[in-house]
């Protein structure tokens, strides 16, 4: 409102000046009209200054004044509306003589009132002189009460303009601002209402192309993304709760067993060694969590240096190497060999989680290979990435689950394979805070392949600590 005031304001102010600047223009021009018919009308004789020149008429310009002096200045001849006033022949009239122009003056003061001027006279003095006419000064005045009177009507006219134009905005803009509001009000009054329980609730926006839709459309996208990180927040609670509960009914129905009856110190020992293998699976479950908890809130890497994948990946399967000997499988690491030092296999990244992230993939293998088979992990460099695949040559994924197994607490069912469900959700994490990629596929003649490819260290950094 204050803009559209001031805008206003400015384009009245413009019209106005406008207007009264060409009222003016247009007064001056009728003055000049009127010194024209009025030379013409004059035929000043060689002896006109001893001979009486004929009157001048007053009904052909019944509003304005005319007076004719002598080349020296004196009053010659005047209009009957003049009566005894007399226009004044100032310095600047006198000048006209010299400057051969017309001299516009504004007067005031008694001579206007005596006039009927109330608010000025507007006079033109122009010097004349010609061969066969002897030179004089015509002067010519007319009251600018007239001007004045349509400048105030005029200005009367653009205030009630002025104040109509500023109420028909403001109640324009109230309008479209309460509409506009009161979709924001109910749209704030629905949000309001939602909380954890209702997030499958969502707002309803007016049926439009505006910016009131859009508004309501990404909210209710913020709703969809809320609505599915707490049902994956719920699924991960209980699925903790049933990895965590597991162990631990198993101790206590163990140590209940215990206390009901008398028992040997073997049995004692037995427990014991229970109780180790059941706290060993605790803490592998609550070190896995925490691990994806710092992966998934986006933390930074605990420590981040230049590492040679070979050296990764024979660390990994040295500590695999016992898993896999239980089940009489041999794992057979593949590493690259260039022949230029410019593609040596070098990352950035932090080693234990990357040793952990190959030592995760080389047992799950090892959980699906078939008894006495062979795991390979092959490690392939361009300029760009470096690669890690672990093959197996167990059954392979069922195409429904090569979706699914890097979700947390994800198992494929079969026989003999036990686990947390979080060894591939930790190595998909570890491979995405390392801008890398991790994808799992088939093999053809049998067995499933994960393939994880990193980007390699910058020319230019590698060998520096």
């Amino acid at each position: 409102m204050a803009a559209f005031t001031l805008l206003l304001a400015s384009l009245f102010f413009l019209i106005f000046k406008t207007y009264e600047n060409s009222l003016r223009s247009a007064f001056d021009t009728r003055l000049r009209d009127g010194d024209g018919i009025v030379s013409e009308s004059i035929a000043v004789a060689a002896d006109a200054l001893v001979n009486p020149v004929p009157q001048i008429s007053p009904f052909r310009f019944p509003q304005f004044y005319f007076q004719i002096r002598t080349a020296d200045g004196r009053v010659l001849e005047k209009s009957n509306n003049l009566g005894t006033a007399e226009l004044p022949f100032s310095n600047q009239a006198r000048d006209a003589k010299e400057r051969d122009t017309a001299a516009f003056e504004t007067l005031h003061g008694d001579l206007s009132e005596k006039l009927g001027g109330s608010l000025g006279l507007r006079m033109l003095t122009i010097y004349h002189h010609a061969d066969n006419t002897a030179p004089y000064y015509l002067q010519i005045a007319g009251s600018l009460d007239f001007i004045e009177r349509s400048l105030s009507e005029l200005r009367r006219t653009l205030f009630i303009a002025f104040f109509l134009g500023i109420a028909a905005a403001g109640a324009t803009s109230f309008l479209i601002a309460w509409q506009s509001l009161a979709s924001i009000s109910d749209i704030a009054k629905q949000a309001k209402e939602l909380n954890a329980a209702r997030l499958d609730r969502r707002i309803l926006g007016p049926d439009s192309d505006d910016e009131i839709a859009y508004l309501v459309h990404v909210i209710n996208g913020m709703l969809d993304r809320l609505q599915q990180a707490f049902a994956a927040q719920e699924r991960f609670i209980a699925d903790v709760s049933h990895e965590l509960r597991t162990p631990l009914s198993i101790l206590l129905g163990e140590a209940q067993v215990l206390t009901q009856q008398p028992r040997s110190l073997g049995d004692y020992d037995k427990y014991v060694g229970s109780v180790q293998e059941e706290m060993r699976r605790l803490a592998q479950v609550v070190n896995s969590l925490l691990t994806l908890a710092r992966a998934h809130a986006g933390f930074p890497l605990p420590s981040v240096s230049q590492l040679s994948v070979n050296d990764l990946v024979v660390e990994a399967v040295q500590r695999s190497e016992q898993s896999a000997r239980q089940r009489q499988i041999r794992l057979v690491p593949e590493l690259a060999m260039p022949e230029s030092e410019n593609l040596e296999p070098i990352i950035e990244g932090d080693a234990e989680l990357l040793c952990t992230m190959i030592s995760n993939l080389v047992r799950n293998a090892v959980r699906y290979s078939y008894p006495r088979g062979t795991i390979e992990i092959r490690v392939t460099t361009t300029e760009s990435h470096s690669t890690i695949t672990v093959a197996d040559r167990g059954p392979g994924l069922a195409p429904e689950h090569i979706g699914s197994i890097f979700n947390r607490f994800y198992h494929v069912p079969k026989n003999g394979a036990t686990g947390s469900g979080l060894g591939l959700a930790i190595a998909k994490a570890v491979v995405e805070l390392h801008h890398g990629t991790i994808e799992a596929q088939n093999r053809m003649g049998g067995g499933c392949e994960f393939i994880v490819s990193l980007p390699q260290a910058a020319p230019e950094l590698v060998g520096v600590s």
